[in-house]
């Protein structure tokens, strides 16, 4: 097994995990508020990502998607981050991760992927990704 997750898996994993969050009214009510659209784009793998705050989805796109907001980074990163291991204020500001589009609309979503995290996790052990899992 490759120890970075495929454009599929990075699909699966974080829409798995947004749909156990959505479980809670609350997380319900302040992703609802966001209402922004983020096009994830990574590269190794390469993959196109969006997630639709105000429809309460994560899809895997192929072609050119319209959104409030596109970020650019590595699959790894993206891995990372879904694991609450990269500081994305600071990725952002080194780099690492490239935002085009309504900044002030992904910082406001930022607390709200945190609570993301634990669940994205569980999804990795789950499907038996552990080598995914940053220590």
């Amino acid at each position: 097994m490759s120890k970075t997750p495929t454009a599929e898996e990075i699909c699966h994993f974080i829409d798995a995990a947004f749909k156990l969050t959505l479980q809670d009214p609350k997380f319900v009510e302040k992703v609802k508020k966001a209402a922004i659209t983020i096009k994830v784009v990574t590269t190794n793998p390469d993959a196109v990502l969006v997630m639709d705050m105000a429809h309460q989805t994560v899809s895997l796109v192929h072609g050119d998607v319209q959104a409030d907001a596109t970020m650019r980074m590595s699959g790894d990163t993206a891995n990372r981050f879904w694991q609450g291991k990269v500081n994305m204020l600071g990725a952002i500001t080194r780099g690492a991760v490239k935002v085009q589009g309504h900044l002030p609309g992904v910082i406001r979503a930022l607390p709200l992927a945190m609570k993301v995290f634990p669940a994205y996790v569980a999804e990795l052990r789950k499907a038996g990704r552990t080598d995914l899992i940053v220590a």
